[in-house]
C-alpha cells in the first residue's frame, strides 16, 4: 500500500494501493508470470487508476506471447480496457475500449472512442473484427463530430476482407466545416 512509481520514474508518478499476488518462472527456455490476483486503485500522473483480475502471460520462444484473462479490466484517467480470453494454442480474444481521454495517451488526440475488437482462430492468421465509434474524435484541431471504423479481416487479411471509415462533421482548427469523409475498402489484405 502506498507504493510511490516516481521513485522509479519521475515522469510518471504516482501511488498505488491494493493486492497482487501470483507466481511464475523465469528460465531460458520457460518464462510464464501467472498472476492470480490483481486488485489494485490509485493515480499516476494524477489521473486516477485501477487494474481488476487474473492475467496470465507466457513467452514461448519463437512465437507469439501467450496472454489468457477469464475477465481483466484496467482504467486510467477515463480511459479503459477490458480483455476476456486471449492467445494460448489459438486466439479467442475480446476487447472491449473506451477512450474517454485519449490526450493522455498520445497528446494531441480529442473526443471519445469506444467499442470492441475481438480475434479467433490461428495463431499467425486470426479472424479479426472491430467496430469502433467516437464522437468529436480529433487530432491538432481536426475534429470530426462522429467516427465510425468496421473492419473484418478474415485470416489476418490472408483472405479477402472489408473495413469501412465514416467521419461525419468534419471541422478545420478555425471551426469551418470540411464535410464528411467515407472510405470503403475491400480485397486481400
Amino acid at each position: 500500500n502506498g507504493f510511490r512509481s516516481g521513485w522509479f520514474y519521475p515522469d510518471w508518478s504516482g501511488q498505488f494501493y491494493g493486492s497482487l499476488s501470483g507466481q511464475g518462472k523465469w528460465a531460458a527456455n520457460d518464462r510464464v508470470v501467472r498472476l492470480d490476483d490483481i486488485n489494485v486503485t490509485g493515480s499516476l500522473r494524477e489521473q486516477p487508476l485501477s487494474a481488476q483480475g487474473p492475467l496470465s502471460i507466457s513467452f514461448p520462444a519463437n512465437r507469439w506471447p501467450r496472454v489468457t484473462s477469464p475477465g481483466f479490466n484496467a482504467a486510467w484517467g477515463g480511459n479503459s480496457v477490458a480483455m476476456t480470453g486471449g492467445l494460448t494454442d489459438s486466439w479467442d480474444a475480446k476487447i472491449d475500449l473506451l477512450l474517454a481521454n485519449p490526450a493522455l495517451l498520445v497528446s494531441g488526440l480529442e473526443g471519445r472512442l469506444s467499442g470492441q475488437v475481438s480475434l479467433a482462430g490461428a495463431e499467425q492468421a486470426p479472424d479479426v473484427q472491430a467496430d469502433l465509434a467516437g464522437d468529436h474524435v480529433g487530432y491538432a484541431g481536426y475534429v470530426a463530430k462522429s467516427a465510425i471504423f468496421k473492419a473484418t479481416v478474415p485470416e489476418l487479411g490472408l483472405k479477402p476482407g472489408n473495413s469501412s471509415l465514416t467521419l461525419a462533421g468534419i471541422t478545420n482548427q478555425s471551426g469551418d466545416s470540411l464535410g464528411n469523409l467515407t472510405l470503403q475498402m475491400g480485397s486481400d489484405l
